[in-house]
Order: C-alpha cells, then sequence, then structure tokens
C-alpha cells in the first residue's frame, strides 16, 4: 500500500454544522425509518443542543431591547409657555401621595397597575441641553432615580417631580430648574440612557389652585395613555 495525499474530496451528502447552523430546519426532517431509532435520536438532539443557537432553537429572532420615552405632555410643551409677567400666585405643589393617586386612577382605567418604587435607574448620565456641566470632580455629573411607579407586566414606568426631587434634580445637574425644565431634563436624561422599557415623567404646572395642579397632572396622565395606544404599547 502507499500513502499518498488527497488532492480532493467529494462534499459530503450530510448536513455539515456549518449547513445546520444556516438552516436548523433541516434537524427537523429526520426519515421515517430514524424516527423509532432512540439511538439516531438521540444524537441528533445533542447535535441540536451544540449547533442551534436559543434564539433557533425557539424559531425566534433575537431582537434588540426597546426603550421609549414619551413626550412631556402636552406634547411639544415649551418651556417658556404660560409664563405671564406681573404679579403671579405662589406655585401649589402637590405631594407624592397626592400625585401617586391621581396617576393610578388615571392608570387603572387602561387596565395598568403601578408598583411603587419598584424599578431604579442608577448612573444615567445627565442631559441639560446645550448647557455643560461638571461635577467637582471635573466628570460629567449622573443621576440614580427611584421611579414612582412601574406595571412590570406592560414594561412602563413613570416618574413625577415633586418638590423634593426638583432639588436632587437641580444639585446632579448644577443648576436650578424650574418643573418644566426639570421634566424635560429628566426625560432626556432618560432618553440619552435608552434604557429597556416605556417611560413618562409628569410634572408639577406652576399656577391656579391646588384642585387647578391635580386636575393638569390627570390631564398628563390621559395623554399618556392615549400616546401609550398610539405607540401599541398598551
Amino acid at each position: 500500500m502507499k500513502i499518498q495525499p488527497v488532492k480532493s474530496t467529494p462534499h459530503p451528502v450530510y448536513p455539515t454544522r456549518e449547513m445546520l447552523n444556516a438552516h436548523p430546519e433541516l434537524l427537523r426532517l429526520v426519515p421515517r425509518r430514524w424516527q423509532g431509532n432512540a439511538v439516531v435520536l438521540s444524537a441528533l438532539l445533542a447535535a441540536s443542543a451544540f449547533t442551534l443557537t436559543p434564539a433557533h432553537a425557539e424559531g425566534t429572532t433575537v431582537k434588540k431591547p426597546v426603550s421609549r420615552v414619551a413626550p412631556l405632555f402636552p406634547i411639544g410643551v415649551d418651556a417658556n409657555i404660560g409664563r405671564l409677567k406681573g404679579d403671579m400666585p405662589p406655585p401649589t405643589y402637590l405631594t407624592e401621595a397626592e400625585a401617586r393617586q391621581i396617576v393610578l386612577d388615571e392608570a387603572k382605567k387602561a387596565g395598568l397597575t403601578f408598583e411603587a418604587d419598584a424599578q431604579t435607574l442608577k448612573d444615567l448620565p445627565v442631559a441639560v441641553g446645550n448647557k455643560k456641566t461638571t461635577t467637582e470632580n471635573g466628570k460629567s455629573p449622573t443621576l440614580t432615580i427611584t421611579l414612582d411607579g412601574t406595571d412590570k407586566a406592560h414594561h412602563i414606568a413613570y416618574e413625577f417631580i415633586s418638590k423634593t426631587d426638583m432639588d436632587e434634580l437641580a444639585k446632579a445637574a448644577n443648576t436650578y430648574c424650574d418643573p418644566v425644565e426639570n421634566a424635560k431634563m429628566l426625560r432626556d436624561t432618560i432618553e440619552k440612557a435608552a434604557p429597556e422599557g416605556t417611560y413618562a415623567v409628569f410634572y408639577n404646572v406652576e399656577a391656579g389652585t391646588a384642585e387647578y395642579t391635580k386636575e393638569q397632572l390627570r390631564k398628563q396622565v390621559q395623554d399618556f395613555v392615549k400616546w401609550l395606544k398610539a405607540q401599541g404599547v398598551i
């Protein structure tokens, strides 16, 4: 016998690992004569475990996590809208408890159930528009926030900016902002971080009586629900 190098080899008639990776459905085409053979079926199952990714095994495609941040409501609100010159009544700030109850009541009508303080977004890079701010060590500021409410079933969360939140945001951004500007800053911050899920930021209207302020928040939540439906989230 004389050993000689193989110049060429025929293409295999059986599916290779590369073919199975590209066409995982081939594993489902088992000949009838193999269907009763436990040894062969076990070998095929073992092969599928090594050649198929979890997405292929389930017949699905891996999707990039979706992050949605609702606009401020009313949509397109401008921080300069609604300011009047001259004397104005002192602002009426809703408490956290008052705001949460309003959000819960309106959300319940849409089939949403928010659990309090159930989600925390950590180390978000603070977005302050065109302003450049830094901390004492010269680094860009970050923010960690525990959201007021989260509906885990729909992956929806919200934050209402209370007076306490305003102070914390001003400290994080090293600049003072009014409620609308604070809401825009927090909204842009969440959008920049792009966490998975759907988020909304509600704010306190700085004019009128307590009942007027409550009604304005109620309208914000109602607009948010309409936006969720338009986006296909609910």
